[in-house]
Parts: C-alpha cells; structure tokens; sequence
C-alpha cells in the first residue's frame, strides 16, 4: 500500500542537492560509491537543469509530508527506442511503502508518451530490494549492458518493452 502525503513532482534546481545526498548516501550504504556508479556523476550538482536541457528526459522527485524521499528520471539512451531508468534512490525510511512502484508507473507513462518502446536499467546485483522491483514491475534481467554503458561500475541489467 502506498504510503500516504506522497507528492510526485517535477525536479526543480533547488532539489539538486538533497537528491544528490540521497543517491550518494545510498551508494555509501551498498558500497558503491565507486568510480564508474553514479555517485561520481558531475550532473548531479545541476540535475534540474539537465534534464530541463535534455529532450524526451523528466526527473520526478518524491516528497511524503513535505520532506524529500527520492526521485526517478527517464533519459535518451544510445539504443533503439530506449530510455534509461535513471538516478532511481530513496530514503531507508521510504523503501518498501509501494513509492518506488508508483515512481516506476509515473516514469513508465512518460516514457510512453515520449514515444520510447523499451526501458533499460543498469544496476548493482546487491540492491537485492530494487533488482526485486524492477522485476516486480516487468522488467526482464540481461546479460550484460544494452549499448555503451553511462555508468561501467554497474554490474547488473534490465529491461521491459513498452510495446
């Protein structure tokens, strides 16, 4: 069930820093805070405004009574028809409330919209939680990266077609 006071609401500048804190604090808690994974991301300081620059992209922040919690974006990826699932992290006290499945229907619908046909995910295979919602909600695990990876540290890969 959904946790209740949950906001989805477009990234604006002043959300750069607390979503920037979120994804590297999670990347500290699994110990990935490694080159090659997102916590080394210069884009991270100006997140608002590059996906404000970047056509067919949206970054949705997650508030719950007010308070910052997470985010998800899409983005173009080097593929097909593909955008990435990106910059996917929350909270400890927001995981596991029915968030994060509702943040994957807001991006999903997006995506669509935006005219994409897949969704590609690179990950960690210790984010036992997130690997279990991205299955959870479609995604297929693969074998290896769909194209160039954006972030080489990742070991682990989805994707789902929205056709």
């Amino acid at each position: 069930m959904l946790a209740k006071n949950v906001n989805f609401r477009e990234i604006v500048p002043s959300d750069n820093q607390k979503i920037k804190s979120i994804i590297r604090t999670d990347l500290e808690e699994f110990g990935r805070a490694i080159p090659g994974s997102t916590y080394y991301d210069t884009v991270l300081d100006t997140l608002a405004q590059s996906y404000d620059d970047t056509p067919r992209a949206a970054y949705w922040v997650v508030e719950v009574d007010g308070e910052i919690v997470g985010g998800v974006g899409i983005g173009p990826f080097p593929f097909p028809g593909t955008a990435e699932v990106q910059k996917f992290f929350f909270t400890p006290a927001a995981r596991g409330k029915g968030i994060g499945h509702a943040a994957f229907d807001i991006a999903e619908a997006k995506a669509r919209d935006y005219g994409y046909t897949q969704l590609y995910i690179e990950t960690f295979n210790n984010f036992k939680g997130a690997c279990g919602l991205y299955e959870h909600v479609g995604f297929s695990r693969i074998d290896h990266p769909l194209a160039a990876a954006s972030h080489p540290a990742c070991n682990t890969w989805y994707v789902k077609e929205l056709v």
